[in-house]
Formats: C-alpha cells, structure tokens, sequence
C-alpha cells in the first residue's frame, strides 16, 4: 500500500483540485471526501464519497483536517 502524500501548490494541484471540484459539482455534494490518483500519466477520480474520513490525513497533518472543517462549517453556517 502506498502511503499518503500531498501536492504542494502548483500546476499540478490546481488541476487536481479543478477535477475533484467538477466530480462534487457533478454528483450534487457541496462537502465531502474525493480521491484523486495518478493512473499512468492522467490524474484521475477513484472515489467520491460524501462522509469525509480523515484519520489518516490527521495524524501527519492535524492542521490540514482543522482548516478543512473550519471552512466547511464557515461556508454551511457562515
């Protein structure tokens, strides 16, 4: 199993996030967890899934899962 690692800002990321913006859009989700994998040479959506789990994320990086769910909960409740 390979580990989790992040994309630094950049080209690549934004690409990332541009698909995983389209896959939400596409299913109806305004919140949720996307997986984004690299297959070959595309970047591609593996799940989408709309609990978000990030137990993994948070024990190497706490900070990361504290502004993804202040946002959140700013953008629901203001």
């Amino acid at each position: 199993m390979r580990s989790l690692s992040l994309l630094n800002e950049g080209d690549v990321r934004g690409a990332c996030v541009q698909l995983a913006i389209r896959a939400a859009q596409a299913i109806g989700i305004r919140f949720g967890s996307i997986d984004v994998v690299r297959v070959g040479d595309a970047w591609q959506i593996l799940e989408v899934n709309s609990g978000v789990k990030m137990e993994a994320l948070g024990r190497m990086h706490p900070e990361l899962v504290h502004a993804a769910y202040s946002a959140a909960l700013d953008e629901v409740f203001g």
